[in-house]
């Protein structure tokens, strides 16, 4: 048998994010791929960290190509922007990708873990970023440190499918406030890594909120832009801009008033 290279999905705050391991322009298998009986697809078993590397999505792919959850993950969004999000359903999704709803349920629990599947792997990479961070650094090095581990889950190729998933979201209500919620979980999730390297609550919340608002606005620009400039340079500057602006606010000689 043909060995070829397979490009495998590494679940992300983004699942449909192509994650490959790619040394000498060659694509590396990143996960150990197993044959699942019935329809000729694979699943999967980690084997290594990955990074990005784009494939595209084709309709007409054999059945039995590799990655399906990818393959599923660009279905759903085509569907959601072409029919709405509350329209498209399970059955769609796996006759776009060519693939059946019991391939769908092995790779995501529903349809809307398409859009925020991977919430605890990028929980676990901030904190990892700000742990790592050599001892007696700033705070606000420990927010270059996690703007930078974040920027690594969105490669300008992948600009796109960012500008989808975003639109998906703002035209519907319960995943706007869903993506919210994830947005808390993460400066929530920062705060404690902060916390435990012996900051105290509030220079840890404070921290946090800056690191996200950076995030947020490069973010937005990032995705607005058709550049090659990365996610991480845009929240960098964001960060730059914000710490400027609060040497604006003057003294801090707010006296409180007993009454």
């Amino acid at each position: 048998m043909t060995s070829r290279p397979l490009l495998c999905s590494r679940t992300s705050p983004f699942p449909f994010w192509i994650m490959a391991t790619c040394a000498g322009g060659a694509v590396v298998p990143a996960r150990r791929a197993v044959p699942t009986a019935g329809d000729g697809t694979y699943s999967h078993h980690r084997t290594a960290v990955t990074i990005l590397c784009p494939v595209p999505y084709n309709q007409d792919m054999a059945r039995w190509a590799a990655n399906p959850r990818e393959r599923l993950a660009r279905a759903a969004l085509d569907l959601f922007v072409e029919r709405s999000y509350d329209t498209t359903t399970v059955t769609d999704i796996a006759a776009r990708a060519g693939l059946t709803k019991s391939t769908f349920f092995r790779h995501f629990t529903d349809k809307r873990d398409v859009l925020f599947g991977g919430q605890d792997d990028m929980i676990a990479t901030l904190t990892t970023s700000v742990a790592a961070a050599p001892p007696g650094q700033t705070p606000l090095t420990c927010v270059m440190a996690l703007l930078d581990a974040l920027g690594a889950y969105f490669p300008p190729e992948q600009r796109a499918l960012v500008v989808m998933r975003s639109t998906v979201i703002r035209g519907d209500p319960e995943l706007r406030e869903r993506e919210l919620l994830k947005r808390a979980q993460l400066v929530t999730a920062i705060e404690d890594a902060l916390r435990s390297r012996g900051l105290d609550d509030l220079t840890a919340r404070l921290t946090a909120t800056i690191g996200m608002l950076a995030f947020e606005i490069g973010y937005d620009r990032w995705a607005a832009t058709a550049n090659e400039e990365t996610l991480t340079s845009h929240a960098m500057q964001a960060l730059n801009e914000l710490a400027e602006q609060a040497t604006r606010f003057g003294p801090a000689s707010v006296t409180a008033t007993a009454r």
